[in-house]
């Protein structure tokens, strides 16, 4: 059929070039024939002789099913090519680690518990932390932020906060007073006290052996 429209669109592109002349003209409108032969040719195809559809490997049918039981119905092509080598890649790490455990147990070849125990140790290594982190973040966003008032000290406030990125820590209660203190002593009495250290951390100079 195909052979019969590139012969029929010749021949109009020789009487084409004999009517006009001009072969870049006649090419265009030859272009624009061949494309509706084509896609005639395959309408015709189709519905007169009932030509079957192009045959979908095993494993793409198995993706696109479980794409429509999840509720998954617009999506690309490529997709299923996607999950097919997906599948494939997890199929071949997990006989990968079945046949590693069953040279432990000293077997020439992996057996079903191998492989369900290699699915074990994969689930195990590798667990759902999105709903773990979800359920942590469920519990910590049901709890309110606390509304922060007009005279809010930190130094006393921020004890009485929940501290979601780390461990919770009280402030001292004379901490005002430390801070005060601290400010007020001059950089003079810090360099006596360092001298009152005196040479206490400092270790004793090694005397030289004569040789």
């Amino acid at each position: 059929l195909v052979l019969e429209v590139l012969i029929i669109v010749l021949i109009q592109y020789i009487a084409l070039v004999k009517n006009n002349g001009n072969a870049h003209t006649c090419y265009e409108k030859l272009y624009f024939l061949y494309n509706v032969y084509l896609n005639f040719a395959a309408v015709v195809a189709v519905f007169v002789f009932e030509m079957p559809p192009p045959i979908m490997p095993k494993d793409a049918e198995a993706m696109v099913e479980l794409l429509k039981k999840v509720g998954v119905e617009d999506y690309e092509p490529r997709v299923i090519n996607f999950l097919v080598e997906l599948a494939y890649r997890s199929s071949f790490s997990l006989l990968e680690d079945a046949h590693v455990l069953a040279e432990y147990s000293n077997k020439d070849v992996a057996t079903a518990e191998d492989v369900l125990l290699a699915i074990r140790l994969n689930e195990e290594k590798c667990s759902d932390l999105r709903s773990i982190v979800q359920r942590y973040a469920e519990e910590i966003n049901a709890v309110d932020l606390p509304t922060f008032k007009k005279d809010f000290d930190a130094s006393t406030s921020l004890s009485s906060l929940d501290n979601a990125m780390g461990e919770n820590y009280q402030l001292r209660s004379d901490l005002k007073q430390l801070l005060e203190e601290e400010h007020s002593r001059s950089a003079g009495d810090a360099f006596s006290e360092l001298e009152d250290v005196g040479d206490a951390g400092i270790p004793e100079k090694r005397q030289k052996l004569d040789l």
